[in-house]
C-alpha cells in the first residue's frame, strides 16, 4: 500500500501495522484479519471466498464469548446448517482487488 505513494495507501499501511503488531502480540498470528474487505470481495466476485455451510448461533449468555458468533464447523451439536459461513479466500485476487480498490479511491 505504501508503494502506491498516496496518502490513503499510507493510511492503509499504518492501519495494516498497528493490526498486525495486535495480532501478533495477542494471538501469535503473522497476519492481519480483513473481514468486512473479505465480505466486500465475495459481492464483487463472487466465489473468492471460499465456503460452508454450518449451523451459526450467537452466543448471549456464555461468560467468555457473550456477544460472539459461534460457528459449530464440525458439527458437534448435529443441527441443521442455518448459515454460509467464509472459511478461506483466494488470496492473490483479493490482494489485487484491495489494492486497486484503494489506488482508485
Amino acid at each position: 500500500f505504501r508503494e502506491l505513494g498516496t496518502e490513503v495507501g499510507e493510511t492503509v499501511a499504518e492501519w495494516l501495522d498497528y493490526f498486525l503488531k495486535f495480532h501478533e502480540d495477542r494471538f501469535g498470528w503473522d497476519s492481519v484479519p480483513i473481514h468486512d474487505a473479505c465480505a466486500v470481495a465475495e459481492v464483487i466476485d463472487d466465489g473468492i471466498v471460499e465456503t460452508e455451510e454450518m449451523h451459526v448461533a450467537v452466543e448471549t449468555a456464555g461468560d467468555h464469548t457473550a456477544g460472539r458468533t459461534v460457528c459449530d464447523q464440525w458439527d458437534v451439536l448435529d443441527t441443521e446448517p442455518n448459515a454460509t459461513v467464509g472459511v478461506g479466500i483466494d488470496r492473490e485476487p483479493f490482494v489485487d482487488l484491495l489494492v486497486d480498490a484503494v489506488a482508485k479511491y
